[in-house]
């Protein structure tokens, strides 16, 4: 077996993907070939990583995971794969790694970090260890330490693929609304677990405001098309914003043009709940000096937009916004948490740090409720001050 070639399964969601980009883009540099095993959610974008980062991916499709469990492992032995990495250590995950092969290396994450340990070390009694993750370590972190053990020198990138056409549509809609223009907000509606949403009557209260009484130009961005949400944002832009005469996005854009678009840091202020749209507007890229648009922190210069994020029941330390400058990125929690909610309480899951109100199937969890529109109207004013600067 060629150890050389590197198998990696990551089966989860959007947001959870675009925290390993850096770490498979490190270990490219260690590796002949990098093959991916992602969730239905995650596969637009681990195929934007083909062609220069990712060689091959498999997609673990939840009604066929049988058939593609052996698929993927009949696969990898006629190509020789040596080395396989369960990022996550689940039994569904490691189920795609063979278990009876000689001559190849395993590796999952230890105990602490595992989510199904016991399962994932019957499937592979014999695998190694990941680098354990610190207590207070965001995931970003957590992960190169995956590419340090390979002796990767890791650089933070969260660059995803995007062929001409994607970059087009982003350059024309950034050209179309101005959104290189000064006091402008950007606000996006949805993210894909129901339980990480502010509600989008606070949006159109939060977006009239910021538009009729501070005088800013208000860009609504959404996704048209998302299955995994049953299509929430238009939906909610349906029912709250369609009498709306402010800039919207929603009816233009795709994920991938939404992805690039955020990335490009020449929005000024952008307001989102925890999702994959929050994650690329507030990670801060570093980049030269004379980089049109860069922006300074610490003495470096980064392409970032300044985000304010609304979060409730999850750990922003742990998988929030990835933003080693603490300058560009503004967390805003409840003041309180509802009486019947558990989140930061002894009930609060330290291993996945996310509250037991997490996956319930309800609009809008009670701990984000408790986030008052004088709260992000507050943050933005902060957010759009620095951005001037």
């Amino acid at each position: 077996m060629d150890k050389d070639k590197a198998l990696i399964v990551y089966s989860g969601w959007m947001g959870d993907f675009l925290w390993l980009v850096p770490t498979l883009r490190a270990l490219k540099t260690k590796f002949s070939s990098l093959t991916l095993v992602v969730s239905e959610q995650q596969e637009v974008l681990a195929r934007s990583l083909t062609g220069g980062v990712v060689d091959r991916v498999f997609v673990d499709v939840k009604k066929q995971r049988k058939e593609q469990r052996e698929k993927v492992k009949e696969w990898a032995q006629k190509t020789n794969i040596g080395t396989y990495i369960d990022v996550v250590g689940k039994w569904k995950t490691s189920a795609f790694i063979p278990s009876k092969l000689f001559g190849t290396s395993v590796y999952i994450p230890g105990k602490a970090d595992t989510r199904e340990y016991a399962l994932a070390r019957i499937l592979h009694p014999l695998a190694r260890h990941l680098p354990q993750r610190g207590e207070e370590q965001h995931l970003v972190d957590a992960y190169l330490e995956i590419a340090k053990m390979f002796g990767a020198e890791p650089r933070v990138c969260f660059d995803l693929g995007y062929d001409n056409r994607t970059t087009a549509q982003a350059d024309e809609i950034i050209e179309k609304h101005d959104l290189r223009e000064q006091d402008s907000v950007v606000i996006n509606l949805g993210s894909a677990q129901t339980s990480k949403i502010w509600s989008p009557q606070n949006y159109r209260r939060l977006a009239d405001i910021l538009q009729h009484d501070l005088k800013l130009k208000v860009v609504v961005m959404g996704a048209q098309d998302f299955k995994w949400n049953d299509d929430y944002d238009l939906k909610a832009f349906n029912s709250f914003f369609k009498d709306y005469e402010g800039h919207v996005l929603i009816h233009d854009t795709s994920l991938m043009v939404d992805a690039c678009l955020l990335s490009l840091g020449v929005i000024n202020v952008a307001i989102g709940n925890d999702s994959l749209a929050g994650h690329m507007a507030g990670y801060a890229k570093e980049v030269p000096a004379d980089t049109p648009g860069a922006r300074k922190a610490n003495g470096k210069y980064y392409l970032a937009n300044y985000t304010v994020s609304l979060v409730a029941p999850t750990n922003e330390k742990f998988c929030g916004v990835y933003d080693p400058t603490r300058e560009f990125n503004l967390v805003v929690k409840p003041i309180e948490y509802p009486s019947n909610c558990t989140t930061g309480s002894c009930d609060y899951n330290q291993t996945d740090h996310v509250c037991p109100n997490y996956g319930l199937e309800h609009l809008v969890s009670p701990c984000m409720e408790k986030i008052t529109v004088d709260q992000v109207v507050g943050a933005t004013e902060i957010q759009l001050k620095k951005s001037k600067i």
